[in-house]
């Protein structure tokens, strides 16, 4: 009341996070599991994420559970674990002390953006023949 200007541009900001937020959702019901999964981490990581000097990746520091990620993005557990040990196996994230640990976080932005992360592939040109 004292500092309306202050309670409008937190209003105004708090709004804007909201549609962000209900848009970013919204976009990811319509994205495999893999690339929600990749999103969820990557915000795991900029929220709680440290430097993880044995492993120069970054450790969400906060202990998650497959299930309650599964839950959280509407999939069940079995296709978490099957993402984890692909990205164990492809040395783009694993599991150290109970947390896990992104190794790849470049490779993590290109699976949660799956639609940029390759170029679009031109259709090949067809022979027209010509018939009688």
């Amino acid at each position: 009341e004292r500092e309306p200007r202050l309670c409008r541009a937190l209003v105004y900001d708090l709004a804007a996070r909201f549609c962000a937020t209900t848009d970013k959702g919204r976009a990811l019901a319509f994205q495999p599991a893999e690339a929600r999964l990749a999103q969820l981490m990557l915000d795991h990581v900029r929220l709680l994420g440290a430097p993880d000097r044995d492993t120069n990746g970054v450790v969400v520091d906060v202990k998650l559970t497959q299930e309650s990620l599964a839950r959280s993005l509407a999939v069940s557990r079995r296709t978490i674990n099957q993402i984890f040990r692909r990205w164990r196996d492809e040395g783009v994230s694993g599991r150290r002390r109970g947390r896990y640990v992104v190794r790849e976080r470049s490779r993590l932005e290109q699976l949660a953006n799956p639609g940029q992360a390759a170029p679009m592939r031109q259709p090949e040109p067809r022979a027209i023949s010509s018939v009688h």
